[in-house]
């Protein structure tokens, strides 16, 4: 990318017109941004290296009472699927092995998806550790962690002294 030192010293002028230094700038940031999209797949949650890792999409989500944790594995079995906490951090690991074979007249599709995934996230103090609850369907797993008791309050209102 162009420092603004380069920028100083380059001639501002193209076919003998004034050219916008912010011109300038936008174009190198068009640059950057492509350069970004390119190497970033639109389908992230597809295979995404050379070392088949996944990365799975996830939403945290908090009320009152609770937080949950919502994870997209599409095509992953919940016997592929391993959750843990240690350190005060939940680690989600697993794979996904899927194959299909498909034969009809002069058409031959063979497709195969595979590859590990692991996410971590570090985990707030005030979850009650021993009501932790997991929940797998159609390729969502919800990890519901309920709050210590002693940290769910309602708000409480402060009046302004004058």
């Amino acid at each position: 990318m162009t420092s603004l030192s380069e920028l100083k010293a380059v001639d501002h002028t193209k076919n003998g017109k004034a050219v916008d230094v912010f011109s300038i700038i936008r174009n190198e940031m068009d640059l950057t941004f492509d350069h970004l999209a390119q190497s970033w797949s639109l389908f992230s949650n597809a295979l995404v290296t050379d070392k088949q890792q996944l990365n799975p999409f996830i939403d945290v989500h908090e009320n009152q009472f609770q937080f949950i944790i919502e994870c997209e594995l599409p095509g992953v079995e919940e016997d592929d699927i391993s959750i843990s906490i240690y350190n005060g951090q939940l680690f989600i690991k697993g794979h996904k092995h899927s194959e299909r074979e498909e034969k009809k007249d002069n058409l031959h599709l063979s497709e195969r998806s595979f590859g590990s995934f692991e996410r971590r996230l570090h985990l707030p103090e005030n979850i009650d550790i021993e009501k932790i609850e997991a929940k797998f369907d159609k390729g969502i797993l919800n990890i519901i962690f309920q709050k210590n008791s002693n940290s769910v309050r309602n708000e409480i209102r402060i009046p302004i002294n004058r």
